[in-house]
């Protein structure tokens, strides 16, 4: 598992690069959809975001540079999911591979009647499918997110 990322080009309206970034900032704030929160710095540098990162949910990030280019200025950036958005599939699948390897390691001992043979084979195997499961809604989770994401910048750089 590796964090997913997703390549963004979006043309601005204006021609200028520190131009470009203050217009994209100030129409950025007024973007009513879900709290874009967007970031321009005096060097180009664009950071942006919709929403809160909560407990259970860290929204994906835009990173990119606005250049300028012979058809006006543009920012070309990348969506890439938050570390933190790997950790529970991971930590599932992690304790998985641990039960897994004390159930093989009580059956090459010739225990074959420890009940924990089986609380680990079936523990393993249900942390196991449950962290895989995890992982697939997490690929679908952030295609809806960082498209989210993408039109919310678009909307704010075509103002």
């Amino acid at each position: 598992m590796r964090r997913q990322r997703r390549p963004v080009v979006i043309r601005l309206k204006v021609h200028d690069k520190s131009a470009a970034g203050q217009d994209l900032a100030r129409h950025a704030g007024q973007y009513a959809g879900e709290r874009l929160r967007l970031r321009v710095r005096d060097n180009g540098r664009v950071r942006a975001r919709l929403g809160y990162s909560t407990r259970y949910n860290t929204p994906p990030v835009l990173v990119g540079r606005i250049a300028v280019g012979p058809d006006g200025a543009e920012l070309t950036a990348t969506i890439r999911e938050p570390y933190t958005e790997l950790g529970i599939p991971r930590l599932f699948l992690g304790i998985a591979v641990f039960l897994g390897l004390v159930c093989v390691a009580i059956l090459a001992s010739g225990d074959f009647t420890n009940p924990g043979v089986y609380v680990c084979g079936i523990g393993g195997t249900a942390l196991g499918l449950i962290g895989l499961a995890l992982g697939r809604t997490r690929r679908t989770s952030f295609d809806h997110h960082a498209d989210q994401l993408e039109q919310a910048v678009r909307a704010a750089a075509r103002r």
